[in-house]
């Protein structure tokens, strides 16, 4: 027998576990890019260069980073900036010593953000994956608040039924 409220009813259900599994796959793909996505968009807000200099090079026993180069970088009246920067082996890599100037970019609004410049390009994608996952969950919640109140208005409907 064919029931046309019990149908709409179950395409509701469904919908509705669809759009908390898109939530929870777009969270996922946020949290993976946060870091380089904001790193981007704090520095494209606000951009300086600046040159640092090469504090230490430490050889890791990892294959997939070979080494992890520490830098440090003075910014507006004489506050200095450090950070750290893993090599990847995939990538051909200049060969870095201590003492070596390196050009750093740095967000003017927010300076403990900042990366190497030549490193910089590459965080470009994470911001795309960012603003889109976190467009995608805003959508999905604003769909999904619509969903719970057509399923509460469905129930309403259920009573004369």
């Amino acid at each position: 027998m064919y029931a046309p409220r019990e149908t709409e009813q179950d395409y509701l259900f469904t919908r509705g576990v669809l759009l908390l599994f898109l939530i929870i796959l777009a969270f996922g793909m946020a949290a993976l890019s946060k870091s380089g996505g904001l790193l981007y968009a704090a520095i494209q807000a606000a951009p300086r260069e600046v040159t640092g200099t090469i504090t230490q090079v430490i050889a890791t026993r990892k294959s997939a980073s070979p080494a992890d180069i520490q830098y440090a970088f003075d910014y507006e009246a004489g506050n200095r900036g450090q950070g750290t920067h893993s090599l990847n082996a995939m990538v051909a890599n200049p060969t870095y010593r201590i003492g070596d100037p390196v050009q750093i970019v740095y967000s003017d609004w927010f300076p403990n953000f900042h990366s190497l410049k030549s490193e910089f390009s590459f965080k470009r994608a994470d911001f795309y994956i960012f603003s889109a996952s976190l467009s995608l969950i805003v959508l999905c919640v604003c769909l999904l608040c619509w969903n719970y109140r057509q399923m509460a208005r469905f129930r309403e409907e259920g009573v004369y039924y």
